[in-house]
């Protein structure tokens, strides 16, 4: 008992420590199950990094840089000051002329979606269908987000996209009618209350939650943060991941809205917003002489770096809300969010035939290989000859225009 004397500030630590120790035995079994499958992630990120590290990437930046029309700098280096280093463009234009062309092909009619029913009907509904489908891809930028796709599918040999559904609510600023108040007296104005059509005296702003977007949304994804199981030569019926950036904002929202778990905002809400481009891209960025930048952001407007993943992995992982599981270990389509701190949520896939909405165009596929292959590694090795041949001709005119002696005594 506390007999005229302070209670002991440790003391009251100690007790918040047991009861927060007391919390997590309770949740033990779901936070170990967490444990397993966020190192289980986190290996398959690194496992399909270095297997596209030491496959890919190096052959990846020369396409980029022959897409581009920049002569390599490792051969750059190599040369003289006064060695001649022309970029000849065959690979952008030969490029760029059948990028054109495929995209002309493929959203070049209008409309660029044409349906007709099976048998005639007095209640055919094909064009209605068609109209709504334009509509949506209407909404969500088909044409910008294919154009990116086919970007990637004719300098790479793969191009990658994202289909779904997105409902998305968020806070604008609303103008509603203030209705002149209704007078029983008034018998004209009793009929235009019964009506609906009361007089509008002014209006108001308020701040509403709405839906800024509702519709299916098509994402472009850089084949830099595509991250496929090593061993596998298709989507379908594989693992894979991608990377992507959000907001502290959009994470704390996650949170209170049940989706993400708790403990991830704990581990996300501190440190500062990851500006820094990751390693794999870097190469690009220097190559087109971009510059690094550290943009100062709000609390809420830190970027996250994090990972979604759609894989076929035991229901003790993904079942974690208290759901029954009857056999731990069988395997259940799942999708997970994380990053490489703590997971943000595991859910049971939503896609109804457990397949990962991840979609590749392929240029040309190559049999027994992920990746397709793409314009610029058809015509790598003519781009060397002919840069070096053009080169070589350069420096022979400069030595000949620009002949010296010496004289040794």
């Amino acid at each position: 008992e506390n007999i005229g004397y302070q209670v002991n500030p440790v003391l009251e630590v100690l007790e918040e420590v047991s009861a927060l120790t007391q919390l997590d035995e309770t949740q033990r079994p779901r936070l170990e199950m967490l444990e397993e499958l966020h190192a289980y992630c986190k290996q398959f990120i690194q496992d399909s990094r270095n297997w596209r590290q030491s496959s890919f990437e190096n052959d990846w930046a020369i396409f980029q840089r022959n897409s581009d029309g920049i002569y390599d700098p490792d051969l750059s280096k190599r040369k003289e000051s006064w060695q001649s280093k022309v970029f000849v463009p065959i690979t952008p234009s030969h490029r760029e002329n059948i990028h054109a062309a495929l995209f002309r092909m493929i959203v070049g009619a209008r409309p660029m979606l044409e349906m007709r029913a099976r048998t005639t009907q007095d209640n055919d509904q094909s064009q209605n269908v068609r109209d709504l489908i334009l509509r949506d891809m209407e909404k969500t930028r088909f044409e910008v987000e294919l154009n990116k796709v086919l970007d990637d599918a004719t300098t790479f040999g793969s191009g990658f996209c994202r289909i779904r559904r997105e409902e998305k609510r968020e806070e604008r600023k609303v103008r509603n009618p203030m209705r002149r108040a209704v007078n029983v007296l008034d018998p004209q104005n009793m009929q235009a209350a019964f009506n609906g059509n009361q007089p509008v005296d002014g209006f108001v702003d308020t701040i509403q939650e709405v839906f800024t977007f509702k519709g299916t949304r098509m994402e472009h994804l850089s084949i830099w943060d595509i991250f496929p199981d090593p061993k596998a030569l298709t989507i379908e019926g594989n693992t894979i991941a991608y990377r992507y950036f959000q907001t502290l904002g959009d994470i704390v929202k996650g949170v209170s809205e049940g989706y993400y778990f708790p403990e991830s905002l704990h581990k996300l809400k501190s440190g500062e917003s990851e500006e820094t481009q990751t390693d794999d891209k870097q190469i690009t960025e220097a190559d087109r002489n971009i510059a690094p930048s550290n943009v100062v952001r709000p609390e809420y407007g830190k970027r996250r770096e994090c990972f979604e993943m759609y894989a076929r992995l035991p229901k003790k992982w993904v079942l974690v809300r208290g759901e029954e599981i009857d056999d731990p270990d069988k395997l259940i389509s799942a999708r997970v969010q994380f990053s490489m701190d703590v997971v943000l949520t595991v859910d049971v896939s939503d896609e109804y035939d457990g397949e990962p909405p991840i979609y590749k165009m392929d240029y040309f596929p190559v049999s027994g290989r992920f990746y397709a292959r793409g314009i610029c590694e058809m015509l790598t090795h003519i781009q060397e000859v002919v840069n070096e041949t053009v080169n070589q001709r350069i420096d022979n005119i400069a030595l000949i225009l620009n002949k010296m002696f010496g004289v040794i005594e």
